[in-house]
């Protein structure tokens, strides 16, 4: 069934992403403030998957575990292999590809 409210929430979700995406993207971030935004993402992110997702899942079914195992090493090895150079603290150099090859990555991710 069709359903308009299903639509426009929806639609607020994806120009809210893009809005979220262009504000990353445009804006000089000092490292600190860098390093507190990927803080409080990271741990948002880690409680609701461990405290939310992860028993629901297994609750389903217990052999959702291996999913839950490959899904995070697959994310490990996008991470780590497939990703540009880039870091954050006292060893950050300038390197103009991955600067801007790492806030594409992020806009295109937001989409």
């Amino acid at each position: 069934m069709f359903s308009w409210t299903v639509v426009s929430l929806v639609l607020l979700t994806s120009i809210a992403n893009l809005v979220g995406g262009l504000i990353v993207v445009r804006k000089e971030w000092s490292p600190k403030a860098l390093t507190y935004l990927m803080a409080f993402s990271a741990g948002f992110l880690l409680s609701i998957g461990i405290l939310d997702l992860m028993p629901e899942g297994l609750e389903n079914s217990p052999e959702n575990g291996i999913y839950i195992l490959i899904g995070f090493l697959v994310l490990f090895a996008f991470q780590r292999i497939l990703t540009t150079h880039f870091h954050f603290g006292y060893e950050t150099h300038e390197d103009k590809l991955s600067k801007k090859t790492g806030g594409l990555g992020a806009f295109i991710g937001m989409m």
